[in-house]
């Protein structure tokens, strides 16, 4: 006879959130900018070809320091630094290029490509008093201000602060974004759209990873219904499939 062994109960005490790519459609994000970078070329041909020589190198740099850059502080070197080695340029000419088209200018279309199920749940929990926040790679406060979501976050993490300083899929963000929410890392939901940087660093700091496509409507009916309940179900059913 199986021994059907009856899953110990989830107590989930709050929830973290990644936000590009999870509190918006990084995929339609890239399109819309590819398209005004295009029409930026159109108007001046000469000048876009250095621009988007800069944003691909930067966006290099990510996956270099991420995976073989190590401590951020002890190295002794930056995203724009590297990008700036790498295309010998110097960094006051980067700088600009990079706050206009990846930090500026997408603040305008955020609102139109937001994942409503993700904005929805933030709103359900805020309204239930469970705590929530938000660890980044990036700093995050001009894209939580633009999608309304500045008073319902208890918390908000960059890699890039001065506690942190480690890019994910190191744990150093998770565990002080768990510290700052006062509550034990394995009773966090970490939601993200990156299994190889959120999951593993999400995990590697004792928490529950769940994608962000796992969140859908259904899920969200569920918490109007029950935040306490629901979120210990999706806890379940992801440790179910893992299993």
């Amino acid at each position: 006879m199986k021994n059907h062994h009856k899953p110990d109960p989830v107590s989930i005490d709050a929830v973290l959130y990644d936000v590009d790519g999870t509190f918006y459609s990084l995929r339609w994000m890239r399109l819309i900018m590819a398209f005004h970078l295009f029409r930026a070329f159109l108007i001046n041909p000469f000048r876009m070809p250095r621009t988007l020589r800069i944003i691909s190198a930067f966006r290099q740099a990510q996956e270099h320091l991420r995976y073989e850059g190590g401590d951020l502080e002890t190295d002794q070197i930056d995203q724009l630094t590297w990008t700036a080695s790498k295309l010998q340029m110097d960094v006051r000419d980067i700088k600009p290029v990079i706050t206009l088209w990846m930090e500026e200018k997408p603040l305008a279309f955020m609102r139109r490509i937001a994942n409503l199920n993700v904005i929805e749940m933030i709103r359900i929990l805020y309204r239930a008093k469970i705590r929530q926040g938000v660890y980044s790679d990036y700093p995050a406060l001009n894209k939580i201000d633009c999608l309304g979501l500045w008073d319902m976050l208890d918390v908000i993490v960059c890699s890039w602060d001065d506690y942190v300083m480690r890019f994910k899929p190191a744990p150093d963000g998770f565990l002080a974004a768990a510290e700052k929410l006062e509550v034990d890392p394995e009773k966090v939901i970490y939601i993200g759209d990156r299994t190889d940087a959120d999951g593993t660093g999400a995990r590697a700091a004792g928490m529950h990873f769940i994608h962000v496509k796992k969140i859908n409507r259904k899920v969200v009916r569920q918490l109007r219904e029950n935040p306490e309940k629901a979120l210990a179900m999706i806890v379940q059913q992801e440790e179910t499939l893992n299993d």
